[in-house]
């Protein structure tokens, strides 16, 4: 029977899925709130939605420059992606290291990670190494599984289950992928391959791939829309690629002349905006007879990076990874509320009203 319960307790730890120890943060977020990852310090900043300023800070334990995350479609849990290198200089060279390593500032290599968190206490429920360096997992509309690309050359999504994150499904795609993201309706997935200049598209239930569009140069994310399209921002082509879920084609392309780092549809007053990691500001755009025009821009920080609005649409946050804040749009009237200091490199954002 003793002999049972070692090998019992040695399986879970070395099973990279195994749960941690259910030990206390010292936080309950019972309120609507913004989930920050700063990727500089390894933490996730707690921004409350009422007041418009920072609750709690929580560190993260074995994460190294953790980058995006995502809010589960009950509101429960967190998933965020940890790719184990510094990708705010950009992604270019993304999946350029052996085997999807990545060199960190420390010195040695470091896998990726994803990691799922209590929304309320964050809480980690459980974390498994991933064989790549990781940009982003995603939940499924159902909240049963998340997606994940490994970030390598020859890339591939990988599909984990919510719970245990046990490898479910692996699924061929193009070159480097980095963030996989889901469309409005749920029912189709976009992975961005950043060394193929490519978007591919797949349906989440078959796991067949639909389409397979050309984009422009190191796309990064598909951002899904209420208007029915994905906004893809082109890091190195400097451009914003419009999909059309529906036909699965290319729709559009929007010439920026910066380089973006994040595309939001805003459906209460029709308007595109799209984050400038160049100058640290906002741009948004009008489309008047199938073509975006910009209107202005709104200085945020520097190195404006990821944006969410709230569920009225009224307020827009920005994360600034240059300036170690989060920006607070009064979206109606394009202008600035506040600057909110929040960790080191502060990256992905997620909202919970």
């Amino acid at each position: 029977m003793k002999l049972f319960k070692y090998f019992s307790f040695l399986l879970c730890v070395i099973h990279l899925s195994c749960k941690k120890p259910n030990v206390s943060t010292g936080v309950s977020i019972d309120y609507p709130a913004a989930y920050i990852v700063n990727g500089g310090d390894n933490s996730i900043s707690v921004l409350n939605l009422s007041t418009h300023t920072i609750d709690a800070t929580v560190k993260l334990t074995d994460a190294t420059f953790p980058h995006h995350i995502y809010l589960s479609p009950d509101k429960k849990t967190l998933a965020i992606g940890v790719p184990g290198s510094d990708l705010s200089g950009g992604h270019s060279n993304a999946g350029g290291h052996s085997h999807g390593t990545s060199q960190s500032s420390k010195g040695h290599k470091e896998m990726g990670r994803i990691l799922v968190l209590d929304a309320v206490s964050l809480q980690e429920l459980v974390g498994t190494k991933t064989p790549a360096m990781s940009h982003n997992a995603v939940y499924t509309s159902n909240g049963k599984q998340l997606w994940s690309a490994k970030m390598v050359e020859q890339g591939q999504i990988i599909v984990y289950s919510n719970d245990e994150l046990r490898e479910l499904k692996h699924i061929n795609t193009g070159n480097t992928p980095l963030e996989v993201t889901m469309s409005a309706d749920g029912r189709t997935a976009f992975v961005a391959n950043s060394g193929s200049n490519t978007v591919e598209a797949f349906d989440v239930l078959s796991y067949k791939s639909k389409a397979i569009l050309s984009v422009g140069k190191t796309p990064v994310g598909a951002w899904a829309a209420s208007n029915n399209k994905m906004y893809v921002d082109n890091e190195a082509g400097k451009s914003i690629s419009e999909i059309d879920v529906s036909s699965l084609k290319v729709t559009a392309t929007i010439t920026l002349g910066f380089t973006p780092a994040m595309a939001q549809y805003n459906k209460l007053l029709d308007e595109l905006w799209v984050s400038d990691a160049t100058s640290g500001s906002i741009h948004y755009y009008k489309k008047a007879n199938g073509v975006w025009t910009e209107n202005a821009s709104i200085d945020t920080g520097a190195d404006a990076h990821a944006l969410a609005f709230s569920a009225d649409e009224k307020t827009c946050y920005i994360t600034n990874q240059g300036a170690a804040t989060v920006s607070i749009i009064d979206v109606i009237n394009h202008i600035k509320i506040k600057d909110v200091s929040v960790g080191s490199k502060p990256n992905g954002i997620v909202l919970r009203n």
